[in-house]
């Protein structure tokens, strides 16, 4: 595998895949269309597709799924992946991870697996999870929403949209979504109504600015102690994980000799 495919792979694990260990470690993708599947076993190799109702499912254990473990390692972007993920390598006695920026590849991968298109026309994503929609709107634009109490939503419109797309079609590996995107985007009445949809949407932001603002308000407020929490523990976390460093250096010099001597540290 090259690295646009592992960056590939880690999007996708993220965005629709499963990771964990039970009396094995095992990694579960399941999706409708079976081509996305297909294209795992062909740049792993390995795997084979069952179909489940309506479902196609795509699981590795044992030595398959080893494999996959330090790729996925060396791409995550959320936060919430790299929690589940070092829980697992330490259980494995292995060094944790920490995230990463999310590549154009990384987001082809988690957009095959969990996004969509809109006849507006924009690119769609959605999450339980905020934080990795929040890595994608800080490196490739678009805005993020909580939709509903459980979940957030990624969204691009405009030039922004229509140039990811084309990033987006190069590389996806999931026909149906890209084919549905592009007749989207080539809409010629809403490419007529351009102009007035932008007008309308405008307006509408003028129009319900004010109620936005005193729900966000009232949100931050009400999860306050929350958000200052989950940042708390995640800052014992990595200071946790770094002691461990420190402590497995101390107690191993010949190891950090020979990837100094090697020129790796």
């Amino acid at each position: 595998m090259n690295k646009q495919e592992e960056q590939w792979l880690t999007g996708f694990t993220e965005g629709d895949g499963s990771v964990g260990l039970y009396n094995t470690l095992r990694v579960d993708f399941y999706q409708k269309e079976r081509a996305v599947l297909d294209y795992i076993c062909t740049i792993l190799d390995a795997g084979n597709v069952r179909a489940i109702g309506t479902q196609h499912i795509l699981t590795y254990h044992g030595k398959h799924s080893a494999h996959i473990l330090p790729i996925i390692a060396g791409h995550v972007v959320s936060m919430h992946t790299r929690e589940r993920l070092n829980n697992i390598l330490a259980l494995l006695k292995l060094p944790s991870v920490a995230t990463h920026e999310p590549t154009i590849d990384w987001l082809t991968g988690f957009w095959d697996a969990e996004g969509s298109s809109g006849i507006h026309p924009s690119l769609n994503i959605a999450q339980k999870e905020r934080d990795a929609l929040d890595a994608i709107k800080h490196t490739f634009g678009g805005n993020v929403y909580q939709h509903h109490p459980n979940g957030f939503f990624w969204q691009a419109y405009g030039d922004n949209a229509r140039h990811l797309l084309q990033e987006l079609a190069n590389r996806s590996h999931h026909p149906t979504k890209i084919a549905n995107a592009l007749t989207n985007f080539s809409n010629p009445a809403l490419e007529k109504r351009k102009e007035d949809i932008q007008a309308y949407n405008a307006a509408y932001y003028d129009q319900h600015k004010e109620d936005w603002q005193t729900h966000n308000k009232s949100y931050h407020e009400q999860h306050r102690e929350q958000i200052h929490a989950h940042h708390k523990a995640d800052y014992a976390r990595r200071a946790e994980e770094n002691k461990r460093v420190r402590e497995y250096i101390r107690e191993h010099p010949e190891v950090v000799a020979r990837l100094t001597a090697e020129g790796k540290l």
